[in-house]
């Protein structure tokens, strides 16, 4: 029996209530209380319980009670309403009363008028047994929260009645899932499935609500549940089923290997997931460098030894890489030692045999192809004239036969090509006409060979002069004079030319200076032209002409030693450029700098006095760069007020502790960058 104990002031009645539990009803979960409301009273009384009251009960019942009309005339606990009532519990078996109750009194107690009185309070009933409670442990029998899939655990049910049935499963992904039925309470090993990660494609673990419905025949009588979160294996990562490296170059292709500066490698990667997961990204890494996609071609290869590093990343976040290396060779193309061809019989006949001497790396081919090829010089398209390929890596000989019907009137081109499976080389060569004293036709002259091409004159040899040779009119090498109010710009044939006086080169248009000049024109015959000025003082220029945009370059000075000027003093260096920039320094610029205390304080910081830098030549303005660093260890300078343009202040800075004397050696370099003109 329990008792609630309602309000009370002073010496005045109150009420108190009673229950007491008869039974608990575990099929219909509930129990059956009664309770009993007392008027408590203390001291003498004369009193007639008739008054109304009431009593409720929540849950269970209200009601409304009137006194029995017992008489009161001494101190005591007077009953006023017994009520036996059922109480419903929640579906867990748990249940909590609130119990409240009333009564009118009426009653003038100390001179006071009493009026209604009442109580309220509340209380937990026993629980009725429900449901078993479910636990996943380990196989220590330890409470676990955490598990792999394809782990073992252990469930465990806890008794709430030996007669209760129970079945057991699990939820995920909202699917709930029975693994066992109508089962006693106890423990019971289940493996958790490896399948289960089909159902998690994008996580690598997941919580998982284990449950236990708890049954009394067909009656459900509850549900208890127990977190578990399950994380996948290290090992349950996306699998690489092949990298396969392509090659795109067909060179390279034909070689059967790989060659650096030619192979163009197409890295081809298959990968796939594993339980359900997709791939979401691949990258590629070759040498450092970083590629992404599930295809990628790789150029510019080196020689040696390669290594490719594919990771592929799937819809869990889970990461698998596969490396492969690789052999790249070292492509040398075809080299032709020796190639001399020649007409036969001292250069008389026909015929043409040639002096070959040929060799390859043999990578990809043990095989050399070789062609002789001719044309006429004036012409554009080649012959095959002999053609042969040779086993091994190197071929000679000193009479290869190049070809037949050589006209004896006419000079051919003709060339060595010596070909592998990568790649090739070609040696170009030149037949001339038949060899004879003096040869004549309807347009010119031979001399050592017979004239062709429609040449005036046409030499093989060397030729000596006793006298002048003109070009367009004008002794070659000679120098001609400019005349005046000339136009530079018209001076496109080569040659030299010059203006006699400083009013001639001032009548002149386009000159580089108004002083006299020497010009020199070089016409390069495809479209160029270049001239070279140079005046009376020795300053030279340069200009170009270009036939595409018919148009002629600013003239551009060629610097000499003597557009720059330098010079030192007590103060430093300096040195003056062209264009206007000076730069003064000193690398050593000594002095017996005196160190002040007033910043000790701050943990040893010491400063110099004010110094003065007198630049070793004058600046145009203040707009000057300076820095000052020292020799010593932990000291900075800085410039103190600004530079101008003959001096520069700084100070210096220390961290080290110099006990307030003169440094001896103290150094500082200095450093202004400004302008002269």
């Amino acid at each position: 029996m329990s008792t609630v104990v309602g309000s009370k002031s002073g010496t005045r009645p109150w009420l108190e209530l009673d229950y007491t539990i008869n039974e608990q009803d575990m099929s219909n979960n509930r129990t059956k209380i009664t309770t009993k409301v007392y008027l408590n009273v203390v001291g003498s009384i004369g009193y007639t319980m008739r008054g109304g009251g009431s009593l409720l009960v929540s849950p269970g019942g209200s009601y409304n009670f009137t006194a029995p009309g017992t008489r009161l005339t001494s101190a005591g606990r007077y009953l006023l309403r017994t009520q036996t009532l059922w109480v419903s519990h929640a579906s867990d078996g748990s249940r909590s009363v609130r119990f409240n109750a009333s009564y009118a009194l009426n009653l003038t107690w100390n001179g006071s008028w009493v009026g209604n009185i009442s109580l309220s309070g509340s209380a937990s009933l026993p629980d009725i047994a429900r449901r078993h409670t479910i636990t996943i442990k380990n196989s220590d029998l330890k409470p676990i929260t955490q598990a792999e899939f394809g782990d073992t655990v252990r469930i465990s049910l806890g008794r709430k009645d030996t007669s209760y049935k129970a079945d057991i499963g699990y939820e995920l992904n909202g699917q709930r899932v029975t693994i066992a039925q109508k089962i006693d309470y106890g423990e019971y090993d289940h493996t958790i499935q490896k399948s289960m990660m089909n159902d998690v494609p994008d996580k690598d673990k997941v919580s998982v609500k284990f449950w236990v419905d708890t049954y009394n025949g067909n009656t459900k009588l509850g549900t208890d549940t127990y977190w578990l979160t399950l994380v996948m294996s290290s090992s349950v990562v996306p699998v690489i089923d092949s990298v396969a490296l392509v090659e795109q170059n067909a060179q390279a292709k034909a070689s059967g290997k790989y060659i650096a500066g030619l192979s163009q490698l197409k890295a081809v990667v298959s990968a796939s997931g594993v339980w359900n997961s997709s791939i979401r990204s691949v990258g590629q890494n070759l040498n450092g460098v970083q590629a992404s996609g599930a295809e990628y071609v790789w150029t510019n290869l080196s020689a040696g030894k390669n290594k490719l590093v594919v990771t592929v990343t799937d819809s869990r976040g889970r990461s698998a890489s596969k490396t492969i290396t690789f052999n790249v060779e070292q492509y040398t193309p075809p080299k032709i030692h020796l190639f001399v061809p020649a007409r036969t019989g001292d250069g008389t006949n026909t015929s043409v045999k040639a002096v070959i001497n040929v060799s390859t790396s043999g990578l990809g081919s043990d095989t050399i192809n070789i062609k002789i090829q001719r044309k006429l010089t004036s012409a554009s398209n080649w012959e095959t004239v002999r053609e042969l390929n040779v086993k091994g890596t190197s071929y000679s000989n000193t009479g290869e036969n190049a070809g037949t019907n050589y006209d004896l009137t006419k000079a051919y081109d003709i060339r060595l090509v010596v070909s592998d499976k990568v790649g090739q080389s070609i040696s170009m060569a030149s037949i001339s006409t038949s060899s004879t004293v003096m040869s004549w036709s309807d347009k010119g002259v031979g001399i050592g060979k017979i004239v062709e091409n429609g040449r005036i004159l046409d030499v093989a040899g060397d030729v000596y002069v006793d006298g002048d040779i003109y070009q367009n009119g004008v002794p070659f090498g000679s120098t001609v004079i400019i005349p005046s109010s000339a136009d530079l710009n018209n001076y496109k044939t080569s040659g030299k030319y010059y203006t006699i006086s400083n009013a001639d080169a001032r009548s002149i248009s386009n000159t580089a200076t108004d002083r006299a000049f020497i010009l020199e024109v070089v016409d390069t015959g495809r479209g160029m032209v270049y001239q070279t000025f140079t005046d009376y003082d020795g300053n030279k220029y340069y200009r170009r002409y270009y036939d595409y945009n018919s148009t002629w370059q600013n003239w551009r000075k060629v610097m000499t030693e003597a557009d720059f000027t330098s010079g030192s003093n007590a103060n430093g260096n300096w040195v003056r450029f062209p264009d206007g920039t000076q730069i003064c320094w000193h690398f050593k610029y000594d002095q017996n700098f005196k160190w002040n205390a007033d910043f000790s304080s701050s943990g040893g910081l010491w400063r110099t006095s004010h110094n003065t830098w007198v630049y070793p030549i004058a600046f145009k303005d203040s707009e000057v760069f300076t820095s000052f660093t020292s020799y010593g260890e932990w000291r900075i300078w800085y410039t103190s007020d600004g530079a101008n343009t003959t001096q520069s202040k700084f100070v210096g800075w220390s961290f080290v502790y110099q006990a307030d004397k003169n440094l001896v050696d103290g150094s500082v370099r200095c450093l202004a960058i400004g302008r002269w003109k």
